[in-house]
């Protein structure tokens, strides 16, 4: 079993890809792009951290947020979003679901997972990473990363869920930054 991480994908968010400037004509084309790199990239049996706002937008509703979710490999775990209306209330779905931070174990690797970017976390200071999404940073938007953060939204990995092993990697470039609190 894989292990990928995703956040941001705003299924059905007409106003994201304005926003954004996500490179979609509009959102049938933005989420078919977005499912097809998610099927593409996962197995059935992987296992998918989803840093929140999952599926947004005006007229959207909980059986939206379900069609999205049947289209996808992989059993998700939820870490709720600021827009993850919709997604809460077929939260039972996921294979687990958390609001606000998680910290999850990874091949013995614990990891801070938050919507949110931090500031701090726990055991920052000895070494535990902190993934996040929220900022829709990307190659248009960079945004300050502390050491050993990383933003694993869909503006800053292709539209596309990043892998553990790319996480890590992106994570060892994050080390060479100043701490900033």
């Amino acid at each position: 079993m894989r292990v990928f991480f995703i956040a941001d994908s705003h299924f059905s968010h007409t106003n994201i890809l304005r926003f954004c400037e996500r490179p979609f004509k509009n959102t049938q084309e933005h989420d078919e792009t977005l499912i097809e790199n998610w099927n593409n990239t996962v197995g059935k049996n992987d296992l998918v951290y989803h840093l929140g706002d999952f599926c947004f937008g005006t007229g959207t509703n909980a059986q939206d947020a379900l069609r999205y979710f049947e289209q996808l490999n992989g059993k998700i775990i939820m870490i709720a979003g600021n827009h993850d209306r919709h997604a809460r209330r077929i939260k039972e779905r996921f294979y687990q679901w958390h609001e606000g931070m998680h910290e999850a174990k990874i091949r013995g690797d614990k990891i801070v997972l938050c919507h949110y970017p931090l500031l701090s976390w726990n055991a920052a200071c000895h070494g535990r990473p902190h993934l996040f999404g929220h900022c829709h940073s990307g190659p248009k938007k960079k945004i300050i990363h502390q050491p050993n953060s990383y933003d694993v939204g869909v503006d800053n990995n292709n539209f596309t869920p990043i892998s553990y092993e790319e996480v890590l990697i992106k994570l060892e470039e994050t080390k060479k930054l100043p701490l900033i609190y």
